[in-house]
């Protein structure tokens, strides 16, 4: 069965302005840092979730790999769980993302400015 919410979904990316824990890794986002915010309507009960861009951009890798459209992919809260049945950990998976991301900060730094 899908965890889909049922009526109203809604997916932006927010600037927190207090202390939140993610709700995948259970990491602090600071005050400040940008996060993923989704709300929806679940089995007749309103839910949100607060999620750090690291999480999101592993379970948005995870969504887009599925092979099954009706596959759903990892609940909020269970992407530890998902990836550990396919043999990886959350932590092991943020690192890489966490180094990608290093990469792609440098690259954009060391790229020249074009004149105008």
């Amino acid at each position: 069965m899908c965890d889909k919410p049922e009526c109203y979904n809604e997916i932006i990316v927010r600037k927190a302005r207090k202390v939140h824990l993610c709700c995948e890794c259970r990491w602090p986002i600071e005050k400040g840092q940008a996060y993923q915010y989704v709300s929806g309507v679940w089995d007749r009960s309103p839910a949100s979730f607060k999620t750090c861009l690291v999480c999101a951009e592993i379970r948005n890798e995870e969504y887009a790999s599925l092979s099954d459209p009706r596959d759903c992919g990892p609940t909020f809260g269970g992407l530890d769980a998902w990836l550990r049945e396919g043999g990886a950990t959350l932590a092991e998976r943020r690192e890489e993302v966490m180094k990608v991301q290093k990469l792609r900060r440098e690259a954009a730094r060391q790229r020249p400015v074009r004149a105008l």
